[in-house]
């Protein structure tokens, strides 16, 4: 079980999934974009691109299609398990996966402040919902599962994406509650094996996000 600290939820932000990407209206009626929509229009997708000439399209897509599925129901399992409560029936494989994963959190979660928490910023005029806030290895952390559906390592430039989203979410929770989350956690499950963790520290990427939010829509 894990000690349950958790930030104040402030309800009112409305989700919408349109061709033109996510967006969300906040409880003052502003309508901003996702975070995750910003940073993939000026990410460096080279990376993505090159990965799919080498496996090939119809594989690339068959595998980004599992690993949405097996994404959706680690995401899910973890929000259960940080929150206390209880799994509930789940498939063998997906045992085996949520088990990799649960060894990490119970080796490093010493407190959880917040779980699929939705932000939003009227400074980088953007909102979201991060996956997490907790207390990693002693350290108050913004926490960000990626899920991979093949044995293989994120590129760098994929993690500095990464990065890139948990500060944001960082920074919306420093103007939202006044809480500083000075640490951001990754990780990358492909449900086979025990995840990779990624930790760094926010500050060195402020600028480079408000720079990123700052830039014309």
């Amino acid at each position: 079980m894990f000690k349950q600290s958790l930030l104040p939820v402030k309800t009112g932000l409305v989700r919408h999934d349109t061709a033109q990407g996510r967006f969300y209206t906040t409880p003052k009626g502003d309508l901003y974009p996702s975070v995750t929509s910003i940073l993939g229009k000026h990410g460096d997708k080279s990376w993505l691109e090159g990965w799919r000439r080498a496996v090939g399209e119809e594989e690339a897509d068959r595998i980004m299609r599992q690993a949405a599925r097996h994404g959706t129901k680690m995401h899910l399992l973890m929000e259960r398990y940080l929150s206390n409560e209880a799994i509930g029936k789940i498939l063998p494989h997906e045992w085996m996966a949520f088990g990799f994963l649960k060894e990490v959190l119970d080796e490093h979660v010493g407190e959880v402040y917040g779980v699929e928490l939705g932000l939003w910023s009227d400074t980088l005029k953007s909102a979201g919902t991060a996956d997490g806030f907790v207390l990693w290895d002693g350290r108050a952390s913004v926490l960000d599962l990626k899920n991979l559906y093949s044995v293989r390592d994120k590129f760098e430039d994929e993690l500095h994406h990464h990065f890139l989203q948990a500060t944001a979410y960082s920074m919306m929770a420093l103007e939202m509650y006044g809480t500083l989350f000075p640490w951001a956690v990754i990780i990358v499950h492909n449900g086979l094996e025990v995840p990779d963790v990624h930790v760094r520290n926010v500050n060195p990427m402020v600028r480079e996000v408000v720079e990123i939010f700052g830039r014309p829509r």
